[in-house]
């Protein structure tokens, strides 16, 4: 089946599923019949009761390796790549805040050797 059509046939099971209530996997034969026929013309009803039985979330989703695909581990990779971005940016600001300390204590010790009694802390912040 193209997967063009594959994902119009599960967009359709899934609105059947919305709209009668009941979890995808409930749907009958019947109901599965109707769908695949009106979108492949063909009955594949037995195949897709077949995969809504046997289908656990967690199980498809832990199948997925790709990147991104949101299985527990691959999530768990990506989670930890983002905390070493993370640890990576705030050291490297940490750093910057540190520069910029020190770079404006230079500048106040010497600005105050030519204007006697100067401090940052003294002047008037623009609005």
């Amino acid at each position: 089946v193209p997967f063009r059509l594959a994902h119009r046939l599960v967009g359709e099971i899934v609105k059947l599923s919305v709209k009668t209530g009941r979890k995808m996997n409930s749907l009958n034969e019947e109901d599965l019949k109707s769908v695949s026929l009106n979108v492949l013309g063909r009955d594949v009803s037995g195949l897709l009761m077949k995969i809504l039985k046997e289908a656990d979330a967690s199980v498809v989703a832990s199948k997925r390796v790709s990147l991104g695909a949101g299985s527990p581990e691959a999530d768990k990779m990506m989670l930890a790549d983002r905390e070493n971005v993370l640890k990576e940016c705030f050291s490297k600001l940490s750093l910057m805040l540190q520069k910029d300390t020190e770079a404006r204590m230079l500048l106040e010790n010497a600005v105050s050797r030519l204007v006697k009694g100067f401090s940052f802390s003294t002047v008037e912040k623009c609005p």
